[in-house]
């Protein structure tokens, strides 16, 4: 069984996940964790619907996310449309065999070491390089970053004018962060095979045959992992879920618009969320109005997909 563990390539991303998932991190960027006593009264008020979906992304409940973030309706043609995604995905041979050339190397003796042997010359090489660039680059990035946005299409003007206050909030971080630090190196690369390991996935058809609730589990694994990589390198995500406050502004019948004030990378934040009533339960509008283009574009048949 090889070790060598491959070089990452470009995927690109399904238009009904990436939708989805930038959303909700817009929608809960700032919200405060609850308790299970606000999560079961939910659909009582726009504020405790938005803290109780965002304790179970504190939990890395991705599962238990999406089941209160979005109306049982909207869920239920989400789960309809799973299959139909999953199907499009472009799964070239090479790609195929890349994938799982990479989860068979992550079970092999050593797969950290060897996946941490492997980046440490090409740290040291871009030190040299970029080193003494990082505020540049990191700014570089920011504008690639918020052009692909709007170019894609997943963002409303308000969603994107968060998402660019966001970026302009990270970028000092990332321009001061050890990227090229080899001790952080080498814990990522244990944090990468250890997450692949806990994955349980043995091959690419595994999983492009998972159901949506079996995928939002894997999903909760590498949120956790995400997490740990970002804070490695001096970024904490619960951190900044944690420090963030909702002040409701304004309720009239099935609408209502709460504010959200959050510090991330230390820097103070405020987003505004528009809540919406469906089906007896509060959502993020621009959460429901992305999961319900990500349900057109899977273009799911009368029959169902599978």
């Amino acid at each position: 069984m090889s070790a060598h563990l491959p070089h990452a390539q470009p995927r690109r991303p399904l238009r009904l996940v990436t939708g989805l998932m930038l959303a909700a991190f817009l929608a809960a960027a700032g919200c405060h964790r609850g308790d299970d006593d606000a999560a079961a009264s939910a659909v009582d008020a726009p504020a405790t619907a938005l803290r109780a979906t965002l304790d179970r992304l504190r939990q890395n409940d991705v599962n238990g996310f999406w089941r209160l973030a979005l109306a049982p309706s909207r869920h239920a043609a989400v789960r309809a449309a799973w299959s139909c995604a999953l199907a499009q995905v472009p799964m070239t041979p090479a790609r195929q065999a890349w994938i799982d050339h990479a989860l068979d190397a992550a079970d092999a003796p050593g797969a950290a070491a060897l996946l941490s042997a492997r980046w440490q010359p090409r740290l040291a090489q871009a030190e040299r390089q970029y080193g003494d660039q990082l505020p540049l680059l990191a700014g570089v990035g920011r504008s690639l970053l918020t052009r692909n946005l709007a170019a894609g299409g997943w963002l409303d003007p308000p969603q994107q004018a968060d998402a660019e206050t966001m970026l302009a909030a990270l970028a000092p971080w990332a321009g001061r962060a050890p990227w090229f630090d080899p001790a952080r190196a080498w814990q990522l690369a244990e944090l990468a095979v250890e997450t692949t390991r806990t994955l349980q996935l043995q091959n690419t058809r595994q999983a492009l045959a998972l159901n949506l609730d079996q995928a939002a589990a894997k999903a909760s694994t590498v949120l956790a992992a995400a997490k740990r990589a970002l804070a490695l390198y001096g970024l904490s995500v619960d951190a900044a879920l944690d420090s963030a406050r909702v002040t409701p502004l304004t309720q009239r019948a099935d609408e209502a618009i709460v504010q959200v004030s959050y510090m991330l990378a230390g820097q103070p934040l405020e987003v505004t969320v528009r809540m919406q009533r469906i089906d007896g339960r509060w959502v993020s509008r621009a959460l429901d109005q992305a999961a319900q283009r990500g349900v057109t574009a899977a273009a799911v048949p009368p029959g169902g997909c599978r």
